[in-house]
Parts: C-alpha cells; sequence; structure tokens
C-alpha cells in the first residue's frame, strides 16, 4: 500500500519574528557615532558583579546600529551584533522564497523530484512496500 502525506505550509513565524526584530530597531533612534541609547532596558549582571564587560555587551546597541547601516559602529560596539543583524535580515528574504515556493507549488525537500502542485497529495520517499 502507498502511503500518502500533504506537504506541510511553512510557518509565517520566522517570517515575522524577523521583520519585528528589525522594526523595533529601526525605531530606535540613534545617530551614527552615538554610544548610549536614549533609554537603557536592561543592566548587564555580568558587569554589575564583577565590573567587566561580558562577551554580549554591546550587542542590542550593536544591532540597533546595523540596522540603521552604521556598520562602522556596529562592529565597533560588539561584532557578534552586527553578525546577529546580519543573519537576521538574511533570513527575511529565505522564509519569502519559502512561502512563495509553497504557495507557487515549487515546495519540495527532494529537489530532484517532479514539483508538486500546492496542497496536492504525494507519494512518501520511504514507503513500506506491499508483501
Amino acid at each position: 500500500m502507498i502511503q500518502l502525506r500533504r506537504r506541510e505550509k511553512p510557518s509565517l513565524l520566522p517570517l515575522a519574528f524577523s521583520a519585528l526584530l528589525i522594526a523595533g530597531a529601526l525605531a530606535v533612534p540613534v545617530k551614527e557615532g552615538q554610544r548610549k541609547l536614549p533609554f537603557t532596558l536592561i543592566r548587564c549582571p555580568y558587569r554589575m558583579l564583577t565590573g567587566k564587560p561580558c562577551p554580549l555587551c554591546g550587542g542590542t546597541r550593536s544591532f540597533i546600529h546595523a540596522a540603521h547601516l552604521h556598520f562602522k559602529d556596529s562592529v565597533e560596539l560588539n561584532p557578534l551584533g552586527t553578525i546577529a543583524f546580519l543573519l537576521v535580515a538574511a533570513n527575511i528574504p529565505y522564509q519569502l522564497a519559502k512561502q512563495l515556493r509553497y504557495r507557487w507549488g515549487r515546495w519540495d525537500s527532494n529537489p530532484g523530484s517532479p514539483a508538486p502542485k500546492a496542497g496536492v497529495l504525494t507519494k512518501l520517499d520511504h514507503a513500506p512496500q506491499e508483501a
């Protein structure tokens, strides 16, 4: 007997989360060269206890500067924040492509097989054989 399954629709949550992160960063007003944010979210507990900056100190400010395309300031504050921004920004076109591939009927985890239409039942790759 051949087992059939529906292709699952990709979730919109990663796309929405990435877009909200970047929109939130763009909502914070910063100027090039500005080191302090106009508000303080949370103080770093590691820095409060030891007086030394932790590896993530400056990450939020770095992410915000990168969203405003101030990459020099972003890297100076914390390179990890710049990398995080680039990953989040790259996730948006990737998630959009996944959504469009599914809606246009080209969603398939096996690139060598013919593309099924959206919502069409397809044969499992490892379907059990009839005896």
